[in-house]
């Protein structure tokens, strides 16, 4: 992404947690193993924590250590795991987000659309969600580097625009059951506005990442 790399996910504990950097926005070296393979969804993954560092509604937000200890990938969920893990934590709306309590939570959607949009002449590219159920008005920006990557394999090489209902998604990615991770964006123009930053469907589907081509 252009301003950097943001990750979350849940801890133990079921809480959600943000880890970040001290100073500055976390980097492809910062989300990448040992091995310089990227995190992935479902990676379960040991950080250095330094301190809580909650910023209203960032509440999530924890300091970590990138560095001398960097993150360790302990595991990764299974198929079944993954599935179970969605149902327990998912939440019946996206109220406590949209109304500025905190910032992350995932929600089963049953009505979406997927836009994506690539200008063959500037290489400018855009994955967008229409979300009604939260915000009826526009669409919401996606940063999850996977879906990301979807989008670019199912628009044309040279470019253009893909609009897809929730039953055309199914059909051509081969899945069943869909769950949006939300988030709220740092301050800009006023408000902290929502975003989506992971979509989780079962079955998974395969595909690569370009850290170049997010």
């Amino acid at each position: 992404m252009l301003s950097g790399y943001c990750i979350a996910g849940i801890d133990e504990r079921g809480v959600w947690v943000r880890p970040k950097k001290r100073f500055g926005t976390l980097q492809l070296g910062d989300v990448s193993y040992r091995d310089r393979s990227l995190m992935q969804p479902f990676d379960r993954v040991r950080f250095a924590v330094e301190r809580p560092a909650p910023r209203p509604p960032h509440v999530e937000d924890v300091d970590c250590e990138f560095v001398r200890r960097r993150p360790e990938r302990i595991s990764r969920l299974s198929s079944e795991e993954r599935a179970a893990f969605l149902e327990r934590h998912a939440e019946a709306d996206a109220g406590p987000v949209l109304a500025g309590r905190r910032s992350l939570a995932i929600v089963r959607s049953d009505d979406l659309n997927a836009e994506f949009r690539l200008d063959g002449y500037s290489g400018k590219y855009e994955a967008r969600l229409w979300l009604p159920e939260i915000d009826r008005e526009r669409s919401l920006p996606v940063t999850d580097l996977r879906w990301r990557a979807l989008g670019r394999d199912l628009l044309p090489a040279g470019g253009g625009k893909l609009t897809l209902s929730l039953a055309e998604l199914r059909e051509r990615v081969g899945f069943e059951t869909a769950y949006v991770a939300l988030g709220l964006a740092r301050h800009f123009e006023g408000q902290h506005w929502p975003l989506v930053i992971g979509v989780h469907v079962l079955p998974d589907f395969d595909v690569t990442v370009d850290p170049k081509r997010t």
